[in-house]
């Protein structure tokens, strides 16, 4: 690990000791990728992404190959494998990735959520260039590549997840990236507004569909097309109190609004699958405080109020030492949410919606 990198992660937990004391903070991360090659080792390590820090359970989540279905259940069922040779007593459960763009996705599900511990889906539309809405995408809106909807798809999904009382995690696609420069950020003022509430229309009408089905809308819906603003209309959409959102990587690598990031300087970034600092870490540490007194900072807190904070799950997008840290951060400094409120977030929330193993 660079010695740059290494700085940040330290200074980065030293600030957040001095926030939590010397009593490990306890928090269930709702939103862990396993990689392909994962061990039992592996997912004893995520009790330790800081030494104060105690990961009390996690939601991991498996890969999906459309192309190759049985190479994906191979996956799912490492995943479900690894959970049950745990003996950590951490509340581990796994997630089955899939592809709406598979015609037998449904199916999938159905086999996967057969294998011990695993409880739910994780659906990548916006890594599989997928939209849910079965309208047309005007296409000032929409390039061909997700053009096509798979709503009826999705619905039958909903239904098999529904009969196992499991959960969906989904990523939206992000229509602003379909937009010239000019037009594209976290909220979209016309151009694009339409398809963006067509998803948020068709998953509110799945969700009312479903009730023994529970949503999570992925990254709380910043940059996609469930974005803040729409996840408040969405609230009011809603007949039963099963739709969900988790926090992961708002406020990271440039994603959301949180530690020292912005689209012009982000914090992290990707590059070579590794962690990469862009701006001078003292000068972020030293501002440490300041992106979360911005009101984009106060309308992402408002949208989960207006959801509940009783259905707000925390997740860090791991693993990443920096970036789940970071996480913790944004959620500990975060000035618009008392104690109470963010240990709901952090560990609370998740404790009622999971049975103690």
């Amino acid at each position: 690990m660079p010695k740059t990198l290494v700085f940040i992660v330290l200074s980065l937990l030293t600030s957040t000791l001095a926030l939590a004391g010397q009593e490990p903070l306890r928090f269930f991360d709702a939103h862990y990728h396993f990689p392909d090659d994962a061990t039992l080792e592996f997912v004893g390590r995520l009790r330790k992404p800081g030494e104060f820090f105690l990961r009390e359970g996690a939601l991991l989540l498996s890969d999906y190959n459309e192309d190759n279905p049985e190479a994906l259940f191979s996956l799912q069922q490492m995943v479900s494998q690894s959970i049950a040779r745990d003996r950590t007593g951490m509340k581990l459960y796994g997630l089955c990735g899939v592809s709406l763009r598979s015609p037998i996705a449904a199916e999938q599900v159905e086999r996967c959520l057969d294998l011990p511990h695993m409880v739910g889906v994780k659906l990548h539309l916006h890594g599989s260039s997928s939209r849910l809405s079965n309208e047309a995408c005007q296409p000032r809106h929409c390039p061909p590549h997700i053009a096509q909807g798979y709503g009826e798809t999705f619905k039958k999904v909903a239904e098999v997840v529904a009969s196992k009382k499991g959960l969906i995690l989904i990523h939206f696609v992000h229509f602003t990236e379909f937009l010239p420069i000019a037009q594209q950020g976290y909220y979209v003022n016309g151009t694009g507004w339409e398809e963006e509430r067509k998803e948020t229309l068709f998953l509110a009408q799945v969700a009312n569909e479903n009730p023994q089905a529970r949503f999570v809308i992925a990254h709380g819906g910043v940059g996609s097309s469930l974005n803040p603003a729409n996840i408040e209309w969405l609230a009011r959409q809603i007949k039963q109190r099963n739709v969900y959102l988790e926090t992961s990587a708002i406020g990271v690598h440039g994603f959301g609004f949180g530690l020292c990031a912005s689209k012009e300087r982000p914090f992290f970034v990707f590059a070579d699958e590794e962690w990469a600092p862009l701006t001078d870490s003292q000068e972020c540490l030293t501002n440490l405080e300041s992106p979360l007194k911005s009101p984009d900072s106060l309308t992402i807190v408002n949208s989960w109020k207006t959801l509940g904070l009783d259905r707000v799950l925390f997740g860090t997008d791991g693993p990443a030492p920096a970036m789940e840290l970071e996480s913790i951060q944004y959620l500990l400094h975060n000035p618009h949410l008392n104690d109470s409120e963010k240990a709901l977030i952090l560990r609370e929330n998740a404790r009622s919606l999971f049975p103690q193993k």
